[in-house]
């Protein structure tokens, strides 16, 4: 059935020449390796409690937390709506999923998998493709037969050194950011937050924090023992836009591609040591996500739907569905190798209709094998 053991839990497997990815049949959270010539990368986080017994009433999510996963509703879902209780990040997250098939052919291998949403609201289909000779993970959640507003994103988590500044976080400029209304975090439940709520972010290299200073969000890890979230609006003028973690001391460069007329914003998670609430204990650190959302942050389904600060600055934070019409939610994930005196990614552009140019802030252009118009495909 295409199944190994992937740090405790069981997963489909696919592979090319150059990826090979698993997928918990648990709650279907993706880990890969990427591999140029001897090299093998590594690039996501698995919690480090992957091996530990948790309690019994530990969210599924949580207890296999590791690299990406499909939020739907994304956030914490704290009520109920339209009578519906939707788990932390949603049943997407946390339920099983089903092996629908694996098929290989002109040069793609892709795997396909399913789990319900309820009864009434459809399911959920998730579609995954490796082609030969390309370091590239193409990702479609296909939602079917569910109608009415939701918040939805892709959940990416990457591991960075545990070194302040170690990772360079680069992304398509934004068109405005924010910093949650309230902290993510704080000493009452269990935790602890750096940066300032309530505050529209001017500039990622000076975003100012509860304690009067400021500090550099283009850079990772930020201080130690703090938990914080920040949003920033991808411009939808735009045919597709990036987002990338850069570690120039492991010399590679990880990078995502979104059409971001679906996926209105990107949420940059930094779970660094701040969190005090078990599984957590304080860990991990170091550790990164760079989720591709259309949401209000983390608040969940009924804050994203209602009136808030990003809706009232003329952001979407929620996406209209239709049971009669599946809706495909696309993500392009990627990592090349790069040296360690690279600097930074200024922009990645199409060159053809199937490789993309990465941009250095040093001047170089790296040519990568990827089909960028897989994002605009109706269907796969």
């Amino acid at each position: 059935m295409n199944t190994e053991i992937h740090y405790g839990q069981p997963s489909y497997t696919i592979k090319t020449d150059m990826v090979k990815i698993w997928v918990s049949v648990r709650c279907g959270h993706l880990t890969g390796t990427f591999m140029h010539g001897e090299r093998e990368i590594f690039p996501y986080m698995v919690s480090p409690w992957w091996n530990e017994k948790l309690d019994e009433d530990t969210l599924p999510t949580l207890q296999v937390l590791r690299g990406d996963y499909f939020c739907f509703p994304f956030g914490l879902n704290a009520e109920e709506y339209k009578g519906v209780a939707h788990p932390l990040h949603g049943k997407t997250a946390n339920n099983c999923w089903d092996l629908s098939g694996i098929e290989r052919a002109d040069g793609r291998t892709t795997i396909t998998m399913s789990t319900d949403l309820s009864p009434a609201d459809g399911h959920v289909q998730k579609i995954i493709s490796l082609r030969d000779s390309e370091p590239i993970i193409y990702t479609n959640h296909r939602i079917v037969g569910f109608s009415g507003q939701s918040s939805f994103g892709n959940h990416p988590n990457i591991q960075c050194p545990d070194k302040p500044g170690a990772a360079i976080i680069d992304m398509t400029e934004p068109l405005a950011g924010f910093t949650p209304s309230n902290p993510i975090a704080t000493p009452d439940t269990r935790g602890y937050s750096l940066i300032k709520p309530g505050t529209e972010i001017e500039d990622r290299t000076k975003v100012p924090t509860v304690y009067g200073d400021f500090v550099d969000l283009t850079r990772y890890p930020t201080p130690k023992g703090y938990e914080d979230v920040v949003q920033f609006i991808s411009d939808p003028s735009k045919d597709f836009v990036f987002t990338s973690v850069t570690i120039p001391e492991e010399r590679y460069l990880y990078f995502q591609l979104k059409d971001p007329k679906v996926a209105a914003s990107t949420l940059i998670w930094m779970p660094n040591g701040g969190n005090y609430n078990p599984p957590f204990n304080g860990r991990p650190v170091a550790a990164i996500g760079v989720e591709e959302i259309t949401g209000n942050f983390f608040y969940g389904i009924i804050p994203s739907i209602e009136n808030n600060l990003i809706q009232s600055k003329g952001f979407r934070t929620c996406a209209d569905f239709d049971a009669d019409r599946p809706t495909n939610i696309k993500l392009i994930s990627g990592l090349i190798p790069v040296e360690s005196s690279f600097t930074g990614v200024s922009d990645i552009v199409q060159k053809n209709d199937s490789t993309i140019t990465v941009l250095g802030r040093s001047g170089e252009k790296i040519d990568v094998p990827c089909r960028v118009g897989f994002l605009k495909e109706e269907s796969d």
